[in-house]
This record gives C-alpha cells, structure tokens and sequence, in this order.
C-alpha cells in the first residue's frame, strides 16, 4: 500500500461513514426543524384541564407575547362569566407607561369593556 492513498476497501468504509454522518446531520437538523410542535405535543400530554369556578377576578400577568395570548385568554375567561373584573398586571416601562397599559389596550381590544379591567403596575427588575 502506497502512503496517502486508502485501499478501495478503506475507501468504502469512509464513504459509508460519510453517508451515515450527512444523514445524522440531516436528522439533527429536521429535529431542530420541527422542535416546537414536538415540544408543544409533548407538555400537552402533561396538562391536566380542572374545570375553573368562578373566581373574584382574572389575574394576567405582564410581559405577554407579540400575539397576546395570555389577554386573549383572559379575555376568555371574562366572557365565560368566570370573574367579574380582570387585573392586568406588568411592569412600568417610563414613568407614565407600563406593561399593565399595554395590556389593558389588548383586553379592550378582546372585548373586555374598560371598567371591568384593574391595571396593577409594579417596578420590577428581578425575579429575586
């Protein structure tokens, strides 16, 4: 056997050893792909759905996502006839604005009339 060169045997077996770490990669990557359905499926399957009783009012928490589903499902529940008032809380983001503003803006929007909302801004900066 001459140096540098790989017989056709070796030659083969780094071939196949190739093709099974492009296909590894491929697979890693799909994963990665399709994470968030898989993920989502997965706590799913740890939910367990209480019926809710009426309660004295709705709390939302601050700081919800670009579409708002924390309101939107706030809103729900002040539909359903759950509580009569919903407390949308958050943080102050200036002096004269906040997350709770925000928020309120998102449940108006849901169908939540304005003086059944209780804006609760806070100044937070730690979860500690």
């Amino acid at each position: 056997m001459k140096h540098g060169h790989a017989n056709p045997g070796e030659r083969g077996r780094i071939f196949l050893n190739l093709i099974i770490l492009l296909f590894f990669v491929i697979f890693c990557a799909s994963l990665y792909l399709v994470r968030r359905p898989i993920l989502r499926f997965a706590a799913e399957t740890w939910i367990i759905e209480d019926p809710l009783d009426k309660a004295d009012a709705v709390m939302v928490l601050g700081d919800d996502n670009f579409y708002a589903d924390r309101a939107t499902r706030g809103a729900e529940l002040f539909r359903e006839g759950k509580a009569p008032v919903i407390v949308a809380s958050g943080r102050r983001l200036r002096p004269n604005a906040g997350i709770a503003e925000l928020m309120e803006h998102d449940l108006v929007e849901r169908g939540v009339p304005k003086d059944k909302i209780v804006r609760l801004a806070h100044d937070a900066d730690s979860t500690l």
